[in-house]
């Protein structure tokens, strides 16, 4: 039996915990949401339209996506930091691919290497890492890890501009990766997902030290293996829903959002400069909710804030002058990091002891179809028509009815910090 004791640490790892997950999301997605920036130097290099050339961010981001069941799964046969190890190398790798690419194709399997499986192995294992340390403060530390994907919006943009505005693009990618590979193996070697081997339980309390599993650890056999089981959950197949419809508004907005401030005759730097504004409210969304949800109503606020995120694409029929485009950036930016902090949160309430890295990532796989297919028909529309408004009234709707998922399980959800088996 469990006995309360002195832990073998006076410092509580949770928090260091969250913050290595934070620098992971940051290189996660700061490296992915580069491609705005490269959107249309890749159109000139190669010749190509802009609906083949969103294939590349596509198939990137896609893959990231459906990987992530595959991903939590490598966890559970390598360990977290093993698989954070791997990440590393394969992010290096694929933007090295890329930075050299020759053509279109080559280009689509850099990206597709460092942020499809690079990003799968970084993503979901440094997310679900951080819940097991918490409970009471569960959404504020899932909010502090997931600030680093605002975090990495500014930053990542902001080397690869200032690179390549002097030596040109492919130099701008070599930089990312080799920000990216050295993050990453911080990440690999300070984070950890087992408190109890620490002599913690969650929300700092002090326990003998447990034993520790091996990569093949799990509870005991109990966790899912397959997809049939975990979908078989009625909360999963209406967070995997949920998340589809949600994705298509956050892969319209980092695919084109750039691309149609320029159309709209915004200069290329002003243009750029949104994707800072996107980042900044997402660092403050994210903060602000993670707080305020760890005072309940977990699943309300993560419905309230995918609401407001899913209906900023309504609006950009509207805009025709930067500041136009910049209310819309920062309105995304607060509701988009609100509603990414709160998802593993809400999850792992809704699914109690039930909630792991491999679960988090089949909730995240209901993404893969808008990742794939809304900025390349954004683009595809948009060279057909001219115009982003149809995509962006249709995705528009599809956010909404993802909130609206979201909410029905509001009604049932157990309050935040109590969550069980269920």
């Amino acid at each position: 039996m469990t006995r309360v004791g002195v832990a073998p640490s006076t410092r509580f790892p949770g928090w260091t915990v969250a913050g290595v997950a934070a620098l992971s999301l940051a290189t996660v997605w700061g490296s992915a949401y580069v491609f705005p920036l490269l959107l249309v130097p890749l159109q000139r290099t190669f010749g190509l339209a802009r609906g083949p050339v969103s294939w590349v961010f596509a198939s990137g981001v896609a893959l990231l996506l459906a990987l992530s069941p595959w991903a939590g799964g490598m966890v559970a046969r390598l360990g977290l930091r093993r698989t954070l190890a791997c990440a590393a190398a394969a992010t290096g790798a694929g933007f090295g691919l890329l930075a050299v690419a020759p053509n279109a194709g080559v280009a689509m399997a850099g990206y597709a290497l460092g942020v499809g499986i690079g990003g799968a192995l970084a993503y979901v294992p440094a997310v679900s890492a951080v819940a097991p340390w918490f409970l009471r403060r569960r959404g504020l530390a899932t909010g502090l890890a997931s600030i680093g994907t605002g975090a990495g919006t500014i930053a990542f943009p902001w080397l690869f501009t200032q690179v390549a505005a002097v030596h040109g693009w492919r130099i701008g990618v070599a930089a990312v990766a080799a920000v990216a590979v050295v993050a990453l193996a911080i990440v690999a070697a300070l984070i950890d997902d087992q408190p109890a081997a620490r002599g913690w339980a969650p929300d700092g309390v002090p326990i003998a030290p447990q034993p520790r599993r091996g990569p093949a650890g799990g509870a005991g056999g109990a966790r899912p293996t397959t997809w049939r089981t975990v979908l078989g959950w009625p909360d999963v197949r209406a967070l995997w829903l949920a998340s589809g419809l949600y994705g298509a508004t956050m892969f319209l907005t980092f695919g084109h959002l750039v691309a149609a401030a320029t159309d709209a005759g915004i200069g290329a730097a002003p243009a750029a400069g949104l994707l800072t504004l996107v980042g900044a409210g997402n660092i403050g969304g994210r903060a602000l909710f993670g707080i305020v949800s760890d005072r309940g109503a977990r699943v309300a606020w993560l419905a309230a804030t995918m609401a407001v995120m899913g209906a900023t694409p309504l609006l950009w029929p509207l805009a025709a002058t930067f500041t136009g485009f910049a209310a819309i950036a920062v309105v995304f930016g607060v509701s988009y990091g609100g509603a990414v902090a709160l998802f593993p949160a809400a999850t792992a309430d809704l699914l109690g002891a039930r909630f792991d890295a491999r679960v988090l990532g089949i909730v995240y796989s209901g993404c893969v179809p808008s990742a794939l297919l809304a900025p390349v028909v954004a683009g595809l529309v948009f060279d057909r028509t001219g115009s982003y408004a149809p995509v962006a009234i249709a995705t528009g709707g599809l956010g909404l009815a993802g909130a609206a998922v979201v909410a029905r399980l509001a009604v049932r959800a157990p309050a935040a910090g109590v969550a069980g088996p269920r």
